[in-house]
């Protein structure tokens, strides 16, 4: 589990990746749902119908995203699986 107290929670096991993000500017509302898959490209998000966000990046492209952000998390490469 990677943690930014207070901020984002990561858990990645073999078969699921849930990551949970605060924010502070639309609190208690769920901002997208985000899908790992190794073939994508760049990160890139789509609205539904509905106007919800979907989100779809590669294991790295997240890992470099989270480093971004929170560069004083430690995210080890070794720690996906490819």
């Amino acid at each position: 589990m990677l943690l930014k107290k207070g901020r984002y929670a990561l858990w990645r096991t073999d078969i699921l990746n849930l990551s949970i993000t605060q924010s502070f500017d639309d609190p208690g509302n769920l901002r997208h749902l985000g899908f790992e898959d190794p073939d994508v490209l760049k990160i890139f998000s789509e609205k539904d119908i509905d106007g919800f966000e979907w989100e779809y990046f590669s294991a790295e492209q997240q890992r470099q995203e989270i480093l971004k952000y929170y560069p004083d998390i430690h995210y080890p490469e070794i720690s996906i699986s490819k």
